[in-house]
């Protein structure tokens, strides 16, 4: 989608190029632009995101994914990336990694729990002890989010899932 913004930019700077008579070759002839692509990440119902919020298994690493979600929908659909590096404060405070956007949130009491179940000096969560690299922890959680997904009947279950959620109940 980003893609497409940025070149029909370009095809409207070169539409103007050519109204001016600066130029006279029209380049987007045979190149079509893609429309915009949906997501594949439904907002999940109220009664999901409950079964999200109760469920409990016996492997450690899934209750470890269904915290992560839950932390990424209790601040406010927090990106995994900025929730992997978030740093220890009384509140959530970060700039967007993808976008630059500052963000300072309250810790809900939700989240704290959450918190205090992954206790770390530096970082919010002690996530990246487990996981060196975001893309391991981002690779590892979706992983097991998705067998989650599917123990629930939720398919293909990813963390844009809790943010999509988030942004679906906030609006």
């Amino acid at each position: 989608n980003s893609r497409a913004i940025e070149l029909r930019n370009i095809r409207a700077v070169i539409n103007s190029a050519i109204d001016d008579e600066i130029i006279d070759k029209y380049p987007f002839r045979k190149f079509k632009i893609k429309t915009r692509v949906e997501s594949n990440t439904d907002p999940l119902s109220i009664e999901k995101l409950k079964e999200i919020i109760n469920y409990k298994s016996h492997r450690e690493a899934l209750n470890v994914a269904r915290d992560v979600f839950m932390a990424s929908f209790y601040l406010l659909g927090i990106n995994g990336h900025d929730l992997y590096d978030l740093q220890k404060s009384d509140r959530a405070i970060y700039s967007r990694k993808k976008t630059g956007r500052k963000y300072n949130l309250p810790l809900e009491q939700e989240v704290i729990q959450i918190i205090n179940r992954y206790p770390d000096d530096e970082k919010m969560f002690s996530f990246y002890h487990r996981y060196t690299t975001y893309d391991s922890f981002k690779s590892r959680m979706n992983h097991y989010l998705k067998v989650i997904g599917s123990e629930l009947g939720i398919p293909n279950l990813t963390m844009y899932h809790a943010r999509h959620t988030y942004a679906n109940i906030a609006y």
